[in-house]
């Protein structure tokens, strides 16, 4: 936060835990949002938004005197649980005709990487000290750890067969266009 301020606004932990809160929220039902936008059934989805950002600024507004820029993280945070967390894949689940059960299942069996992924992330975030090989090292460690935990623990046997099949058609469509440029 200093490097984008320029020095001028200290990061505050409060801010920061906010920040980090949010980020499976928000995950969750942007994640759900995108099968009411691709089918085109996406006005509730919009209502819910402008309504929770509607509240969020208005929370803002009152917990930005006693709390700062924490307040403001906060005020948004509980307009978007308000709203977007609950109704979002809720919504969704009644557009694809899926039910609650398994979509709380599915939440469940992610909290385990995204915690493992937070713990890899506090462990680089203390032991690099450079601010671009911190940020390179969390995006390829989020990114590795999202794939792997993905594979072994979320895929069925026919994912994970789709997916070699994918990875090997890409692999040889990578080692033509080398042997090509090669022979040119």
């Amino acid at each position: 936060l200093r490097f984008w301020t320029r020095g001028k606004v200290a990061l505050d932990p409060s801010l920061w835990i906010f920040l980090l809160i949010l980020i499976p929220i928000t995950a969750i039902w942007e994640s759900n949002a995108v099968f009411q936008v691709a089918i085109n059934k996406y006005n509730k989805y919009a209502a819910s938004r402008i309504t929770s950002i509607v509240i969020g600024l208005l929370l803002a507004l009152v917990l930005i005197k006693p709390m700062g820029l924490a307040g403001v993280a906060l005020g948004f945070l509980i307009g978007e649980v308000g709203i977007n967390f609950w109704f979002v894949p809720l919504n969704t689940l009644r557009v694809i005709r899926a039910r609650k059960r398994d979509f709380v299942f599915l939440v469940v069996k992610g909290a385990p990487l995204f915690l493992l992924q937070l713990l890899a992330g506090w462990i680089l975030s203390s032991a690099i000290t450079n601010l671009w090989f911190m940020i390179i090292g969390l995006g390829i460690t989020v990114t590795i750890l999202g794939m792997l935990y993905t594979y072994f623990l979320w895929f069925d046997e026919k994912e994970k067969r789709l997916m070699q099949t994918l990875l090997s058609k890409s692999i040889q469509y990578l080692k033509t266009k080398l042997r090509r440029g090669k022979a040119n």
